[in-house]
């Protein structure tokens, strides 16, 4: 176990989040569960598994804490975490999900169980019908259908313990690993044993790698790390292109978009922009979380906006490149548009949101409408997008106006 509480630093340690995986949880599910989801740690392992669920508004509540949530074109969603030991009494697994279309929902298809490997770093393949996930000692790679998930190889590995992020590139044929070390390894996809033994790497960050991301056509990585630093690879000859700062913070969150938006709208320090730009989430613990905008072939900053009054602990964006999501540590979860300035209705789990997807749209024209929400209070949940009334500004006008008004009376 030292391994999960190793990897767990997922931000636990940093931001002062009592954690333990003895704790007894008792969750008050939504009203429209039905039944309660109360747990202990002292009940017997086998009484639940990973696929056990309550079904609560706009998605589930599972047995298990959920750390990692992703999604592929198709629209299958797979979540994964778990409480590790056997001697919690809380199940570990994953479970896949499907987004429906028609209802705008999340079905719930099959589940695996991974005994006493919680799970952490998890992706599906962007085509294929197929999972890889990082054990203590190996990289586990799963198939599945809508009604089962079966083990199709375990590969014993050295680095597998320090993966902490996993990401397919855009074919489905190579993986880049971020690591507890602070190193970007490199793996084919199916990895092999050989391959184990002459692993390839790029230059290391001096912390942890806590995100990693491909560009549209693969062909460059991108990661962030706990150096305060997020980093532009090119992904054949493992050359790092640029390295981005912003003041003192730490980068929580990197993806490439092609709509170098924000830069209209916000503070610049930087016109050069090109085609595809990198957006992060930057902020310091307790403190607010900025997105910010950089130039991939130069590192320049081009634009940065505040979002949230906290910082974050997940960050995405939206297939289409519509909206920046991000999670907190209280559980909030905070769209905004990347094309305007303007906010969409936060949201609010009760406990850590370590991750977040966008269920993929049905066409490059249909609206982005939904936003799914991974949570430590054993929750996964699909909220609308809702974008903020024109009086919540009107609101916001008028205090900014009472506060300006008050400093010139004083």
């Amino acid at each position: 176990d030292s391994y999960i509480a190793h990897v767990l630093s997922l931000e636990l340690v940093a931001i002062n989040v009592p954690f333990s995986f003895q704790h007894t949880s008792s969750i008050s599910p939504s009203s429209s569960s039905p039944s309660s989801t109360t747990q202990t740690a002292t009940k017997n392992r086998q009484q639940f598994e990973a696929g056990d669920h309550d079904v609560i508004s706009h998605g589930y509540r599972f047995k298990m804490p959920i750390y990692v949530v992703v999604s592929n074109k198709k629209g299958y969603i797979v979540a994964a975490g778990g409480g590790g030991s056997k001697k919690t009494g809380i199940p570990s697994g994953i479970v896949v999900l499907k987004w429906n279309t028609q209802k705008k929902a999340l079905d719930l298809l099959t589940s695996y169980d991974t005994d006493s490997d919680i799970v952490l770093s998890v992706d599906i393949h962007p085509s294929k019908n197929e999972i890889i996930y990082a054990t203590s000692d190996s990289y586990v790679v799963l198939s599945f259908s809508e009604k089962s998930i079966t083990l199709v190889s375990s590969i014993s590995s050295s680095i597998a313990k320090n993966t902490k992020v996993i990401r397919f590139n855009p074919s489905g044929k190579k993986l880049a690993v971020g690591g507890i070390d602070g190193s970007l390894y490199f793996l084919s996809y199916p990895p092999t044993v050989g391959e184990m033994s002459n692993k390839t790497y790029a230059p290391q960050h001096s912390g942890d790698i806590d995100d990693v991301c491909w560009n549209e056509n693969g062909t460059l990585i991108a990661t962030s790390s706990k150096d305060k630093t997020c980093a532009i690879y090119e992904s054949n000859t493992l050359k790092r292109m640029a390295t981005m700062r912003f003041k003192t913070m730490v980068p929580r969150g990197v993806r490439f978009s092609t709509l170098p938006s924000l830069s209209s709208s916000s503070s610049s320090s930087s016109s050069s922009s090109s085609s595809v730009t990198l957006f992060a989430a930057f902020s310091e613990i307790k403190k607010a979380t900025y997105i910010v905008e950089f130039n991939i072939k130069t590192g320049a900053l081009i634009s940065s906006r505040k979002v949230h009054k906290t910082h974050n602990t997940a960050f995405n964006i939206s297939p289409l490149g519509k909206y920046a999501a991000i999670g907190d540590v209280e559980g909030g979860v905070v769209v905004s548009s990347l094309s305007s300035s303007r906010y969409m209705q936060s949201n609010k789990q009760e406990w850590l949101v370590p991750s977040l997807c966008f269920p993929p749209p049905a066409t490059k024209t249909e609206e982005e409408k939904y936003i799914i929400s991974a949570s430590a209070d054993y929750s996964l949940i699909a909220y609308p997008i809702v974008p903020l009334s024109s009086s919540f500004y009107l609101y916001k006008m008028i205090a900014v106006l009472v506060m300006i008004l008050a400093v010139v009376i004083a």
